[in-house]
């Protein structure tokens, strides 16, 4: 099982309601390659000038920018925008045809950086990262009991990247909740780059989708509400996989 994770956030000023999200999408190591076939399919069907997997990468702020929805614009932009409305539709049904879960933490932020990524000093992980491996352990502990999750991160820079593993490894290593998560994820998380990780790119767009969401765009309703159809939800506990902090 590979969870693929990815954030969206706001800068703080440009915003008076500024959110940021952390999101990540559970595909099953045997389920990767068929929707990666499809979704390249799809980048065919809606561009057909794509030819490798690499010329055309799924970005939220790209495929539904607020100019996405603009009645105001060029017809020839007009009919661009609308197949990326199209396309996104279509990423997030496949999803949904294939049962795959979602987990997202999103957090009402204050500070002037609104980065989840951002390393503390003392190199310790981050609360949203906490409150998703609760959520992702439950669910291997349910559904897969005899698989192991490995977390897989958008390749930002070495130094970062290093940093990010550092913290990770730290929790899962040297902490008790940590070890106990250990059965069911690895301590070693992975880091792609996201131009080649058709999981990575459906973190991106589900991560922008929920952020924007919350900071009021209603209409991201319907892409909102199917996502939300995908969210992991425990069968034992009230556990959820898709969390809202208002601090």
């Amino acid at each position: 099982m590979q969870i693929f994770c990815d954030e969206s956030y706001r800068r703080y000023g440009r915003h008076s309601n500024p959110h940021a999200t952390l999101a990540a999408i559970a595909i099953p190591i045997n389920t990767l390659r068929g929707i990666s076939r499809e979704i390249f399919n799809l980048k065919r069907h809606y561009f057909p000038d794509i030819i490798e997997e690499t010329d055309f990468e799924i970005k939220g702020n790209l495929l539904l920018s607020r100019r996405s929805f603009k009645a105001d614009i060029k017809t020839n932009e007009m009919e661009l925008r609308e197949k990326y409305r199209f396309f996104s539709n279509d990423i997030i049904d496949l999803c949904c045809n294939y049962q795959l879960k979602v987990f997202s933490v999103t957090k009402k932020v204050i500070s002037k950086e609104i980065d989840l990524l951002k390393i503390k000093p003392d190199l310790s992980l981050g609360e949203p990262y906490k409150i998703m491996l609760r959520a992702v352990n439950k669910y291997i502990e349910e559904f897969y009991p005899k698989n192991i999750a490995t977390f897989v991160f958008d390749e930002l820079q070495r130094g970062k990247d290093e940093k990010r593993s550092l913290c990770f490894t730290r929790y899962m290593y040297k902490t008790r909740t940590g070890m106990n998560y250990s059965k069911n994820i690895s301590i070693l998380p992975y880091f792609a780059n996201s131009k080649v990780s058709e999981g990575s790119q459906i973190a991106d767009l589900f991560a922008y989708i929920i952020n924007e969401w919350h900071q009021g765009r209603l209409e991201l309703e319907e892409y909102y509400q199917k996502i939300k159809s995908c969210e992991y939800k425990s069968v034992t506990t009230n556990l959820k996989g898709m969390v809202y902090k208002r601090k």
